[in-house]
């Protein structure tokens, strides 16, 4: 099949095509705005007070000024490879209850390849989401309540992060991993105090690949002989996720069901689908994006659908507050950022175009049968792009000691109140999760999605046979203790 030389990204017109998997939908290709005042020496870079030792000092100088009262934070960036001028900017936030240096901390990935965490941040599960009027509120249940709350832009170029040649830009997710875990080291040993308690890892869509790949990462750092400095990792949390391109090929069948398309179309989606199968078998992933980028053409020509991230709306939601408000002059003042620019995806995205159709599914199984800690992947039902069933068919060729446990495992209910709220199933540390009535992905807005999302943080034993161990939340009844959850799958 022949190369074709153009990228499918969404514009605000919506007159070119769009990538398919790619988390684009929804963000505005960024206009880098740059205060007057603010020159790139605002900005701080704390790895060399880290190397010489100045613990203290650069705690004192990544101390961002409160942007809302009770929310303390910390902000910079972190070099992740000096010879590239690599840079990964962070902002870590406080849990609001209890002593934060004896509280969880959950790092967030956002998806793309390329969009920034500060939209999760402000969007999805920070203390606080942007107005229209460009102020900030109070978001009511936030993940940063009892545990720190840590976000990357990241892979490199994404976000705040930037680097200054193009040998910097993450090529595949070995390199993604290799530049987060560096990040990750120097950020425990400027914080000393977190190293000893629980690193969960969460993220949506294209985060997919990023969880399994500095998952994998620091599961083998920390077996090394001698390393000085293990990272506590207590679980991994996925939602709506790209993890196994080939074996998630299935928006025919899964658009037909719905009945979005006619068996017409659907035979058109399959004829894609299988082009980009036997693209992916024989290495050629960059041919194999291609024809997903023409099936999700001919899927969006034919529905009229244009926000695949809910089946129910055919509107998609261009919303630009976040980019505004972060280059804010106050904003970049506080965060530590100084000049430099705030980008947009299509560096991080272009240069890890190979990397898309390729799977991590090994990664995934090696650290199920590692059992070392649990793995939960989490799924709106209303999605499309990353829709539900598309992740069944993952799950469903997972490989590990305990496949035949998973397939034969009773699918279970859980209830708040007395409206069902999902469905989940176990096997070993693996729980996979459906949310009724969200979308892509599942909305942080209610207690259901809340609760079981975090439970494994927020409570000693998530799920446990009795239900879940919060007020109004429970497993359906019947549910028979042979093939419900066993207690503290998701225990701290």
């Amino acid at each position: 099949m022949a190369r074709f030389n153009f990228v499918f990204l969404i514009t605000l017109s919506l007159t070119t095509s769009i990538s398919a998997f790619i988390d684009h939908y929804g963000y505005k290709k960024i206009k880098s705005s740059i205060p007057s005042g603010l020159t790139a020496d605002d900005a701080l870079f704390l790895t060399p007070y880290i190397k010489k030792g100045q613990i203290a000092e650069a705690q004192k100088l990544a101390q961002a000024p409160p942007l809302m009262k009770n929310v303390e934070s910390f902000a910079g960036y972190l070099t992740v490879n000096e010879t590239y001028s690599s840079n990964l900017f962070f902002w870590l936030f406080k849990s609001q209850l209890g002593d934060w240096l004896k509280q969880p901390t959950i790092l967030w990935l956002q998806g793309g390849p390329g969009v920034s965490s500060l939209f999760g941040l402000f969007s999805e599960i920070g203390p606080f989401s942007v107005t229209d009027s460009l102020r900030l509120k109070r978001r009511e249940y936030s993940w940063n309540r009892k545990c720190n709350l840590l976000f990357f832009d990241q892979p490199v170029g994404t976000g705040y992060s930037f680097t200054k040649t193009y040998y910097g830009f993450a090529k595949n997710e070995t390199d993604v991993a290799r530049d987060l875990y560096t990040a990750l080291v120097q950020l425990f040993t400027l914080f000393p105090s977190l190293q000893r308690n629980k690193f969960f890892i969460a993220g949506e869509s294209y985060a997919g690949k990023y969880i399994p790949a500095i998952g994998h990462k620091i599961y083998h750092e920390n077996k090394v002989p001698g390393a000085a400095l293990k990272i506590n990792l207590g679980g991994l949390m996925i939602g709506n996720g790209l993890t196994d391109p080939e074996n998630m090929l299935y928006y025919s069948d899964f658009l037909y069901k719905i009945g979005l398309v006619d068996d017409k179309t659907r035979a058109k989606l399959k004829e894609y689908e299988n082009y980009a199968r036997k693209d992916i078998k024989d290495e050629e992933y960059r041919d194999a994006l291609d024809w997903l980028n023409f099936e999700f053409n001919h899927i969006l020509g034919t529905t009229g659908f244009m926000y695949p991230y809910d089946f129910t709306n055919d509107k998609i939601g261009i919303d630009d507050r976040v980019i505004k408000f972060v280059q804010k002059k106050k904003v970049r003042k506080a965060i530590h950022v100084g000049s430099y620019e705030f980008n947009d995806f299509y560096m991080p995205y272009n240069y890890l175009m190979n990397d898309m159709m390729q799977s991590v599914r090994p990664w995934v199984e090696e650290l199920l049968t590692a059992e070392e800690f649990p793995i939960m992947f989490y799924s709106g039902q209303l999605d499309i792009i990353v829709a539900y069933p598309l992740s069944v068919a993952f799950y469903d060729k997972l490989e590990w000691p305990r496949t035949s446990e998973y397939r034969e495992a009773k699918r279970c209910q859980f209830r708040v109140g007395v409206d069902v709220a999902g469905y989940f199933k176990t096997a070993g540390t693996f729980t996979e999760v459906m949310c009724v009535c969200c979308k892509h992905p599942p909305e942080k807005k209610t207690l259901a999605v809340e609760v079981v999302l975090t439970s494994c943080i927020d409570i000693p034993c998530a799920f446990q046979t009795q239900g879940l161990k919060v007020p109004g939340v429970a497993v359906a009844p019947g549910a028979d203790e042979a093939t419900a959850p066993p207690p503290g799958t998701f225990g701290l």
